[in-house]
């Protein structure tokens, strides 16, 4: 009983860490169930705390291999869509109109801003100078949960 009780603290408390370190941004109105949690933590030694890290790593970076592999596929999916459509010529006779034809650049435009927008937004996280902070930050908060994380997301990535 105390094992899995153990177990479950753990558990929750992999809910809560973020990049090896904890942002707590919730009201806590369940009895302090998350101090509970953060307490459990603190008291864990290094070894812990990289287990814990660990574990959290191994399964951000598999949630992060899933979601990437389904988009690949839908992405996949649509390109081999339009080709055949492209090919049979089914497309080819379309008439859309003057009206159609004006929403239809009204959308290529809002599509190339969003896409615009969140190319700048993925090279600006993705920088060099903000990785490095990012993990020096996660170094100077929590170290063996930092180096942890990174070798559960490692193993994710390689399995």
């Amino acid at each position: 009983m105390i094992m899995s009780l153990r177990f479950f603290q753990l558990f929750a408390l992999l809910a809560l860490a973020i990049g090896g370190a904890f942002v707590v941004q919730a009201d806590d109105t369940s009895g302090g169930v998350i101090d509970t949690l953060k307490q459990s933590y603190e008291k864990l030694p290094p070894h812990g705390k990289a287990a814990t890290g660990a574990v959290a790593g191994f399964a951000s970076s598999r949630m992060a291999v899933r979601s990437v592999v389904g988009v690949a596929k839908m992405a996949g999916a649509a390109f081999i869509a339009s080709e055949v459509l492209h090919h049979s010529g089914a497309l080819d006779n379309i008439d859309i109109g003057d009206d159609a034809e004006f929403v239809l650049k009204k959308v290529s435009k809002s599509a190339q801003r969003t896409v615009e927008g969140f190319r700048t937004t993925v090279r600006r996280r993705l920088s060099k100078d903000g990785i490095s902070n990012t993990i020096e930050s996660a170094m100077n908060k929590e170290r063996m949960a930092t180096v942890g994380f990174a070798a559960g997301a490692f193993v994710g990535f390689m399995i």
